[in-house]
């Protein structure tokens, strides 16, 4: 990471918009992530490689929840199927990681869980477990500014997305999405905390906050 103009925490991409380095905002663009790492990826209007299960997902979404991400099988020449704006990518396998970094040291590592029928964004719990990812310098080495806290989600060893911020979740052991369609109002052994997202009216499902327990000091 270069030496440059320092940045302490922020939360929201949407700042981090307005003021990053406009030569760091590449790692928002999610195919570039993907076509560095030599994954199998190419926006709408490429032909698909090869037939197999891909990951449908926007380019860019600065609103986050993986609103428009989906899976898909498409057939190897597919060119159409695609949406403007969108891009597919191999699907990955492999544990799900969100890794807060500190000045390029892990700070916090979640594991995510999700039901495998459910949709991409509908996690049922994040847990909090070692750190055991270091800072990717090879992909993220040349920033030409210094942010202090940066989020790199991952499947196994590939990252999927990267976030010049640190996570907008809060510091709990474990975390339960409880969602407006869930019907428990109550998880014994756990507290509610309002956290509410729509995904700026967009997520089918608003989440209303978190079942959490176990917040380390």
């Amino acid at each position: 990471m270069e030496t440059g103009k320092k940045f302490t925490k922020l939360l929201q991409d949407e700042d981090v918009w307005q003021i990053a380095h406009p030569d760091d905002l590449w790692v928002y663009d999610k195919l570039i992530v993907a076509k560095k790492q030599q994954l199998k990826c190419g926006p709408a209007g490429v032909n698909i490689p090869e037939t197999n299960n891909y990951i449908i997902r926007p380019i860019t979404n600065m609103v986050g929840m993986s609103l428009g991400a989906k899976i898909m099988k498409l057939a190897a020449g597919d060119k159409t199927t695609v949406p403007t704006g969108h891009f597919f990518v191999q699907q990955l396998e492999g544990p799900q990681y969100s890794v807060t970094y500190e000045n390029c040291s892990p700070l916090s590592t979640y594991e995510a869980h999700r039901d495998p029928t459910s949709p991409l964004w509908k996690f049922d719990k994040w847990v909090k477990v070692d750190n055991m990812k270091d800072f990717p310098t090879k992909l993220l080495g040349s920033l030409k500014y210094q942010y202090s806290h940066i989020n790199v989600e991952w499947i196994g060893d590939y990252i999927i997305e990267v976030h010049l911020r640190g996570s907008p979740d809060p510091d709990y052991d474990e975390l339960i999405p409880v969602w407006s369609s869930d019907v428990q109002t109550s998880k014994p052994g756990y507290e509610f905390i309002v956290n509410y997202e729509d995904g700026d009216g967009l997520l089918p499902d608003p989440r209303l906050g978190f079942f959490v327990r176990s917040k380390k000091q």
